[in-house]
Parts: C-alpha cells; sequence; structure tokens
C-alpha cells in the first residue's frame, strides 16, 4: 500500500563511473545520470513510520546505458533492516536519463541516499529537490 505521506525522499550524490579508460586519449568529459521526474518509489516501511523512527540508507545504484538500473546495494546501513530492504527495492524501480559520455550513453554507479523522516526538511528559500 501506498499512501503520499509515507513515501521517502530520495536524492543523488556521488557517481562512480563503471568504465575503464585510462589512457584512451583526451579526457571527454561526462555527463552524469539524472533521475527522472516523478514520486519516490521508495515506501517508508510501516512498521517504522507508527513507532516514529526515522534514519537514512545510502545505497548504490549501477545505472545502464538506457536509464534502467540493473544492481543495488547497500553502502551505508540506516540500522535498521526495514529502512534498508525498502530503499534496495524502491532503487530497482528508478529510472534516469542515463549518463553520457560525449555522444555515448555509459554506464555508471551513483551513491543515492534515502531520507526516512516523517516530517518534510524545512524549505530555506530554496525549490525543493524533486526526485
Amino acid at each position: 500500500m501506498r499512501i503520499g505521506c509515507r513515501v521517502a525522499s530520495v536524492g543523488l550524490a556521488l557517481v562512480l563511473p563503471s568504465f575503464g579508460g585510462a589512457g584512451c586519449g583526451p579526457e571527454v568529459p561526462v555527463d552524469l545520470p539524472r533521475a527522472l521526474p516523478g514520486p519516490s518509489p521508495v515506501e517508508y516501511p510501516v512498521e517504522l513510520w507508527d513507532l516514529g523512527i526515522e534514519g537514512e540508507t545510502v545505497i548504490m545504484v549501477r545505472v545502464t546505458e538506457t536509464g534502467m538500473v540493473d544492481s543495488v546495494f547497500v553502502d551505508e546501513s540506516s540500522g535498521f533492516e526495514d529502512f534498508d530492504s525498502a530503499a534496495v527495492r524502491g532503487g530497482r524501480l528508478m529510472r534516469f536519463d542515463p549518463a553520457r559520455r560525449g555522444d555515448d550513453r555509459i554506464p555508471l554507479w551513483v551513491r543515492v541516499p534515502v531520507r526516512f523522516q516523517k516530517t518534510r526538511p524545512s524549505n530555506s528559500g530554496a525549490p525543493a529537490p524533486t526526485s
């Protein structure tokens, strides 16, 4: 069951290339993958929501050349197995505009922090991130 107020926030952080290429000529800049707009695919576990427990899990997501996710693992645990499992399940459902090196689409690992909090962070004048 998905309830709008029980959706965890997802953001993108450090990106790690999953390709080689050192010594292959001049460096071509990499355009990082961008999460496609839409609701967060991560659901806040009901039991932890009801208990008022909050936390953050950081997952690593491998974005393919087509923008799909083919691998996900927990990089930093929240300390709660239910949060970690929910983050991995949601990470598998994420979709992206793929990374590019020049005109070529490339696979890339993305570090994704998933925040499980019952209240939205205060807005300091900056627009809220979308995911």
